[in-house]
C-alpha cells in the first residue's frame, strides 16, 4: 500500500479521535464508516494487484528475458523470409528462386524451433503454447510450398493437374489436415497464402500475450 495513503488514513483517524467528542453520534458514525470504506477499498486494490503479479528473482528474470529477446529476433527473421511467399506464387512458378526461398524459410524455421525446444523449461507455459501454434502453421506452410516446388513442372504444364499432399513432418494433428484431399495449383496457392495470413495473426497474438505476461512480473531485488 502506498505510504502516502497510510499517512492520510493515520491523519484522518487522529483528527476523528480528537474531534469525536464534539461530533454528534450520527456524524461521528458517518465519518468512521467513510474512513473504513476507503481503507477496505485500498486493501482490496492491493490484493487484486498482488494476485496479478508474479514475483520472480532478478537472475531468473534476466535469463527469461534474454530467451524471449533472442527468440523474438529468430521469429522476426523467419516471418520476414516467409512474407515473400505470395510474391513467388504467380501464374508460373519460378522454380529456382522459389526453391531458394523455401530453403531459407526452412533454415530460419529450424533455428527458431530448435532454440525454443532447447529453452522450453524456461519459457512460460502459456507463451510456449503460442509458439507451438506458430511453428505448427510453419510446418503446414512448408508442406504446401514444398509440394508446389516438387510438382511445379506438372502444374505449369497441365491446368487441371491435381495432387494429394504428403506431409513433410510426422505430426498427427497436421497430417490429418491433408488426408484424402486433392489440390490444383490454384487451391494449393490459396492454402499457402491463407496459412501465411494465419502466421501473421499468430505472431501478433504472441507479441500481445508476451507483453501482457512481462507486465505481470515483479522482480525481487
Amino acid at each position: 500500500m502506498p505510504s502516502w495513503f497510510i499517512d492520510i488514513v493515520k491523519q484522518t483517524v487522529s483528527i476523528l479521535l480528537a474531534v469525536s467528542p464534539l461530533l454528534v453520534p450520527q456524524v461521528r458514525d458517518f465519518v468512521a464508516k467513510s474512513v473504513q470504506l476507503s481503507f477496505d477499498k485500498a486493501l482490496e486494490n492491493k490484493k487484486t494487484l498482488n494476485e496479478r503479479k508474479n514475483y520472480i528473482s532478478k537472475v531468473k528474470f534476466d535469463k527469461e528475458f534474454q530467451i524471449y529477446t533472442q527468440l523474438s529476433e529468430y521469429i522476426f527473421d523467419l516471418i520476414f523470409e516467409s512474407s515473400k511467399v505470395s510474391s513467388f506464387l504467380g501464374d508460373v512458378i519460378q522454380i529456382y528462386d522459389f526453391r531458394d526461398m523455401i530453403e531459407r524459410i526452412q533454415d530460419k524455421y529450424n533455428i527458431a524451433n530448435q532454440f525454443t525446444q532447447r529453452h522450453a523449461a524456461f519459457i512460460n507455459q502459456e507463451i510456449y503454447n503460442e509458439y507451438y501454434k506458430l511453428f505448427k502453421l510453419y510446418r503446414e506452410l512448408l508442406t504446401y510450398i514444398t509440394c508446389l516446388d516438387r510438382e511445379a513442372y506438372n502444374f505449369n504444364a497441365y491446368d487441371d493437374y491435381k495432387i494429394i499432399i504428403e506431409p513433410l513432418y510426422e505430426d498427427n494433428d497436421l497430417s490429418h489436415n491433408f488426408i484424402g484431399k486433392e489440390y490444383t495449383y490454384v487451391q494449393l496457392k490459396e492454402e499457402a497464402i491463407n496459412t501465411q495470413k494465419k502466421i501473421s495473426k499468430q505472431s501478433d497474438e504472441i507479441s500481445n500475450k508476451l507483453r501482457s505476461y512481462l507486465d505481470t512480473l515483479e522482480v525481487i531485488k
